[in-house]
């Protein structure tokens, strides 16, 4: 192919398309930029010249390569320590232990639970008779009792006490720890019921913050 004629070429594709090849010129000018010092480093120096960069480098593995450490270390005059000894040295260096944290929870040990001396005092100043008997006269409220939602049909009333149901009439036992107390469930209605105990009576109604659900007339 002549010169020339690709020359000729070359520019009548410039002036025909000038933006296609302000393009093309400035990519040749980056890949130049670029490829540049790649290509200066792969060339070898003439005249036995090596750049600064080389002979700083050679000074310095000269200078490790020469140090007595570096020295026995290429030539080591005595065997290498096992792993059982550098683990046994550095079992015993105190830098290597770590400081056991005093306000940090241990993930593998037993939950130990620390009770608040306001609390147990209070509990051992109390007898056993006075704390069962105001066990037993607690209200259903005061026990924590919820009322979540009621079905009040023509047939059978239901109540969600504590997430189980009981009907109408039928006995209801709340359990805490070794102790419990027995409510009758007298009477079921649409927003409240009634808890019978002996004969007491206590009303509980059904919490406004509760997602309950009321059932009539079914």
């Amino acid at each position: 192919m002549d010169w020339n004629t690709t020359k000729e070429q070359l520019i009548r594709e410039a002036k025909a398309k000038p933006g296609k090849t302000a393009v093309l010129g400035l990519l040749l000018v980056v890949a130049i930029w670029f490829w540049a010092p790649l290509v200066a480093k792969w060339l070898p120096a003439s005249d036995g010249t090596t750049s600064p960069a080389s002979t700083s480098t050679a000074a310095v593995a000269a200078a490790i390569v020469s140090t007595p450490q570096t020295r026995e270390i290429v030539n080591p005059s005595q065997p290498s320590p096992t792993w059982r000894e550098v683990a046994h040295w550095m079992s015993q260096d105190q830098m290597m232990t770590a400081a056991p944290g005093v306000d940090k929870v241990e993930p593998f040990g037993a939950a130990v639970v620390q009770p608040s001396p306001d609390d147990s005092t209070a509990v051992e100043s109390q007898p056993a008779e006075i704390a069962s008997k105001s066990f037993a006269e607690s209200t259903p409220a005061e026990l924590g009792i919820r009322l979540t939602s009621t079905i009040v049909g023509s047939q059978k009333r239901i109540a969600m006490i504590n997430g189980r149901p009981y009907a109408e009439g039928r006995p209801f036992v709340f359990r805490a720890g070794d102790r419990a107390i027995e409510f009758q469930v007298t009477r079921i209605q649409a927003q409240q019921i009634v808890l019978s105990q002996g004969e007491k009576q206590h009303t509980l109604k059904i919490e406004k913050n509760d997602e309950n659900v009321v059932y009539e007339n079914l």
